[in-house]
C-alpha cells in the first residue's frame, strides 16, 4: 500500500529577519493517508500509520546577497531531525532541500522551519513546479 503525501505553499511567505518561521503549507499535490490539512495545522505532515519514512522539505528564498540561511525538519514540534545552514555570499535565489529517514509512531508528526539573517523580512518564492514543500512516503514497516 503506498502511503505518502506531498503538501507546499501555493505562493510565498516572509521570513522574518533573525527569526525561525514555521512553513504553512496550504496545497496538496497528493495525500494517500490523511497525512496533512490543508486548514488545521496545515503545517504538519502527521503519521497516520506506523513505519519508517524518507522525509524531504524544500525551501526557496527570495533574491538576496546578506546573512544567512537556514532549512530544519522537526519532529513532533522540537526534535531537530534534519537541516541544512550556509552564508549567502551571491545575489541570487537561494534553493535549499533537506532530507532523512526517521522512524515515526501513529499521531507523530514532522514540520519544517526556516531562518534567514538579510538584514530585513524576506520572502519564500515559488513557480510553477519548485517553492516550499514538504513530502514523506512510507518505505518500511
Amino acid at each position: 500500500t503506498d502511503i505518502s503525501a506531498r503538501a507546499f505553499d501555493a505562493s510565498s511567505q516572509s521570513i522574518a529577519n533573525n527569526s525561525v518561521t514555521i512553513i504553512e503549507l496550504d496545497s496538496e499535490t497528493f495525500d494517500t493517508d490523511t497525512i496533512h490539512d490543508n486548514s488545521t495545522n496545515n503545517s504538519r505532515l502527521t503519521a497516520k500509520t506506523a513505519g519508517v519514512y524518507v522525509i524531504i522539505g524544500q525551501v526557496i528564498f527570495a533574491t538576496n546577497g546578506t546573512g544567512r540561511r537556514l532549512l530544519r525538519i522537526q519532529y513532533n514540534g522540537s526534535t531537530v531531525i534534519a537541516g541544512q545552514e550556509w552564508d549567502v555570499n551571491q545575489n541570487d535565489e537561494t534553493s535549499m532541500v533537506v532530507s532523512t529517514i526517521y522512524k515515526l509512531d501513529a499521531n507523530d508528526y514532522v514540520e519544517m522551519y526556516a531562518f534567514q539573517s538579510s538584514g530585513g523580512a524576506l520572502s519564500t518564492t515559488r513557480t510553477a513546479e519548485q517553492g516550499s514543500e514538504l513530502s514523506m512516503a512510507k518505505i518500511l514497516g
